[in-house]
């Protein structure tokens, strides 16, 4: 992980296993496992070495998911809460924006100094984003309204 040379996620996976077969605190292995997926270009990597796994998914979802088009996100009547960290992925902000145009009732909040793992890079900024958006809707119904 230190080489300045690119690695592919196979290598990258190959090292944390390698460098996790020792004995670490569990502190430890998170760090390791977020250094190795921390960067844009890995998780580009991982999702260009399944492609075609991922286009088999795409073009035969889970019959147990049911889609979810721009017509239904235009309709959710509940608050959403849009996350990304400062150091986010292109292409998850790009689905980001895209929501964010979609949904009728939404706040978007960017965590510093994180990227998609936010929640462990900057726990107490993604807590305070989660806990802040929870008080301003305190007087949101708790049940779904009845048809």
């Amino acid at each position: 992980m230190t080489s300045p040379k690119k690695q592919t996620s196979e290598a990258a996976i190959r090292e944390i296993r390698r460098r996790t077969r020792r004995k670490f605190a569990p502190e430890e292995k998170v760090r390791i496992v977020l250094e190795g997926l921390r960067g844009e270009q890995s998780i580009s990597d991982l999702l260009y070495e399944n492609r075609s796994e991922l286009r088999s998914l795409m073009l035969h979802p889970d019959p147990n998911i049911p889609p979810m088009g721009h017509e239904a996100v235009r309709r959710m009547p509940m608050p959403v809460l849009l996350v990304t960290g400062e150091r986010s992925p292109a292409f998850l902000l790009r689905i980001t924006d895209r929501l964010e145009e979609l949904l009728p009732i939404v706040e978007r909040v960017e965590i510093p100094e994180a990227s998609h793992l936010m929640q462990v890079e900057n726990a107490a900024a993604f807590n305070e984003a989660i806990i802040g958006f929870l008080g301003r809707r305190r007087d949101w119904p708790t049940s779904p309204p009845s048809p």
